[in-house]
């Protein structure tokens, strides 16, 4: 795949931080082209179409409602320091 001085022209014009005409942007871009003409020459015929790159299903556990767990008991769940019947923030309420 080639490209041409005015599609290169136009390319480097969109890229913010890029000047026109830079040469380590044009080599850069031209061996990311010549990766691309490689890999689309590669035989995937045999490789099965996927539409996720996970094959299996995701292991979530069953939600449970608890219906008789105090504040309290909800706030002892919680790693954090509880000030106040609150779950104290690092670098807030400390």
């Amino acid at each position: 795949m080639s490209v041409t001085q005015e599609q290169m022209k136009k390319l480097t014009q969109n890229l913010s931080k890029l000047h026109s005409g830079s040469q380590w942007v044009e080599s850069g871009i031209h061996s990311t082209l010549d990766y691309i003409d490689t890999l689309s020459n590669v035989d995937t015929a045999w490789v099965k179409t996927t539409v996720s790159s996970v094959a299996t299903k995701g292991h979530l556990r069953e939600d449970k409602e608890i219906r008789d767990m105090s504040p309290s008991d909800l706030l002892a769940c919680s790693p954090q320091k509880i000030i106040s019947n609150q779950i104290a923030l690092t670098n807030i309420m400390q």
